[in-house]
């Protein structure tokens, strides 16, 4: 017989896929994304999807990583003639993530972790193709009388659809942590699953990634619901301070302290929240 944990575990995966499918699915049939080509890909991202998805595409043509990082800390491309640091101005910057690991020999550990949507997706795209482990397929599309046919390819080897691809994946969050935050109130694994079922149902009330996969409330708003489960898990304790390990308390308040500065970092609307 499977334990609860695991069960909710497994539930939680299954309802984060579920969602990766179906967002990139909407995304799909509207857009036919990949049948288009790689002009008309991102032709799509509007407004600052199209500055958003830049940076990402600064990182993947440059001539090595190194000179990828460094055109987004000095660009001089958004507010010509001006040079910026689009890490900062732009809120590519997500936090710096210390966790804090403290035993009973009092030994202490942080570990620093610099997450940068676009640069880390560019790095992480660079490596990947350079390891020839993302796959690629190109052909020509016959559009119909009067237009010219296009070369369009398809795959994660192409660097829009890693990078839509890349947001599917931490929207798959949205869903599992929901769940999670469901279940933990109702005390009932059917609780969660009515609440993701409503949440499906009413799709485009909760959520429009799937329309607008760069802007940052994409990756907060994953990371909103992150939050709010480790707060209830955290109220919800009943275990007295007594018997708690030495150092408990205070590795509680970093990681909620972390997932606020997350998140509003992410999202220069989360202080609404």
């Amino acid at each position: 017989m499977l334990q609860r944990p695991i069960i909710l575990f497994i539930t939680a995966v299954v309802a984060g896929l579920i969602h990766w499918w179906h967002v990139g699915s909407l995304f799909e049939n509207d857009r036919h994304f990949s049948h288009l080509s790689t002009l008309e890909r991102e032709m799509t991202f509007r407004t600052e999807m199209g500055m958003y998805y830049s940076y990402f595409k600064t990182v993947v043509e440059a001539h090595n990583s190194v000179r990828g990082a460094l055109n987004l800390l000095s660009n001089n491309a958004t507010e010509y003639p001006t040079s910026i640091n689009c890490l900062k101005r732009f809120n590519l910057v997500v936090t710096t993530l210390t966790l804090l690991v403290e035993n009973y020999v009092k030994f202490k550990f942080c570990c620093y972790f610099f997450q940068y949507p676009e640069l880390i997706l560019g790095l992480v795209y660079r490596v990947l193709n350079t390891v020839g482990i993302l796959p690629h397929k190109c052909f020509v599309v016959n559009r119909g009388e009067g237009l010219s046919p296009v070369e369009s390819c398809e795959g994660l080897g192409d660097p829009s659809i890693f990078y839509i691809n890349a947001v599917w994946a931490v929207s798959s969050f949205t869903t599992a942590f929901l769940f999670l935050i469901a279940t933990e109130l109702s005390d009932s694994i059917l609780g969660g699953v009515v609440a993701t079922a409503f949440f499906f149902f009413n799709h485009s009330e909760c959520t429009r990634v799937q329309w607008t996969p760069p802007l940052r409330e994409s990756f907060a708003f994953p990371m909103a619901l992150v939050q709010m489960f480790m707060v209830i898990l955290y109220l919800r304790s009943n275990e007295p301070k007594s018997r708690r390990r030495p150092g408990e308390d205070e590795l509680e308040e970093v990681d909620l302290e972390e997932g606020r500065r997350v998140q509003v970092r992410h999202k220069y609307f989360s202080s609404f929240l």
